[in-house]
């Protein structure tokens, strides 16, 4: 008897507010609270081409920058940081 292959369901790739708001370790509450504060500095808001979800990429490498690990090991990175931050990518 053949045993069926398990499907592959991959990570999702944009998150919700309730992931975002888990992944910052904040209560949706909160989160919805102080969004525009967050955005306003730099965190990624919601894209309305992705149903209003936030890159999860875009929101890791955000979280980099303010700790400060992980930054410009290539070039494609510290573009990505410009971009989050506002700057043009050189």
């Amino acid at each position: 008897m053949a045993v069926a292959k398990p499907k592959y369901i991959p990570e999702p790739r944009e998150w919700s507010d309730a992931q975002v708001a888990a992944r910052l370790n904040m209560s949706l509450t909160y989160f919805h609270d102080h969004r525009a504060e967050l955005v306003a500095a730099g965190m990624p808001d919601r894209d309305a081409l992705l149903a209003g979800r936030t890159d999860s990429k875009a929101l890791e490498l955000w979280l980099d920058g303010r700790s400060g690990i992980g930054l410009a090991t290539n070039d494609d990175e510290a573009a990505a940081l410009r971009a989050l931050r506002g700057r043009r990518a050189s």
